[in-house]
């Protein structure tokens, strides 16, 4: 089984499979070939199943090519893209998702743009609104664009959101939100913070069943 070592001043050892399925052991400098060898050759069942649940999702993944007549995720819903010279606005959403562009090169420029603007805007309002229902308290928010994580608390109650979530239903938002919310309260997963997040939305693993089910549609291209 082959692997990628990488030493550090880290204090600890540990396994790390990548999105292309490729093995990595961080290490400290201290710790030896042999003794990695032998870690590696331990955790090989799990190494395995990683592997295979990361295949799974390569070829489930999914690829825009923001065509004329693709469909696209907004708020849970899929709409297609069509191209309207015709219509005043840039981009207006009835039935479908109709943008005004004679370039084809600048059609995803586009509809990133809007996602990321109708995200900021919607994931504001229900920060505020979940926010005073639950008594939380909350600093800054912002959009992410970040890779896996849909959501993030840090120590000062700042909270960014993935501008990807806008694809996913209003209760699957809000889930997100409130995981987050509950952060500035506990900021760990211990089971007195599960327990938070069940006080307030008794059904969080459905839409963690929703994320884990549709995560390569929300992520898509990545």
């Amino acid at each position: 089984m082959q692997y990628i070592i990488k030493r550090s001043k880290r204090r600890t050892i540990a396994l790390e499979i990548n999105s292309s399925g490729q093995i990595i052991v961080r290490s400290p400098f201290r710790i030896s070939d042999s003794f990695i060898d032998q870690l590696v050759q331990k955790k090989k069942q799990w190494i395995l199943n990683k592997i295979k649940l990361i295949n799974k999702r390569i070829l489930k993944k999914v690829i825009k090519r923001f065509g004329e007549g693709e469909c696209f995720l907004f708020l849970g819903k899929k709409y297609k893209l069509r191209i309207n010279q015709k219509q005043k606005e840039k981009i207006v959403l009835n039935t479908e998702i109709c943008l005004k562009e004679k370039d084809k090169l600048k059609i995803k420029e586009n509809i990133l743009n809007w996602y990321k603007k109708e995200a900021l805007m919607y994931f504001s309002k229900r920060i505020k609104f979940l926010a005073s229902k639950y008594d939380f308290k909350y600093n800054n928010i912002a959009i992410s664009n970040a890779k896996k994580r849909l959501g993030v608390c840090n120590q000062y109650n700042d909270i960014r959101i993935n501008w990807r979530l806008i694809l996913s239903p209003i209760e699957v938002i809000d889930y997100v939100i409130i995981h987050e919310l509950v952060h500035t309260k506990i900021k760990n997963h211990s089971k007195n913070y599960w327990n938070s997040v069940n006080l307030i939305l008794p059904n969080y693993k459905k839409m963690e069943k929703w994320l884990k089910d549709n995560r390569e549609e929300v992520f898509f291209n990545d």
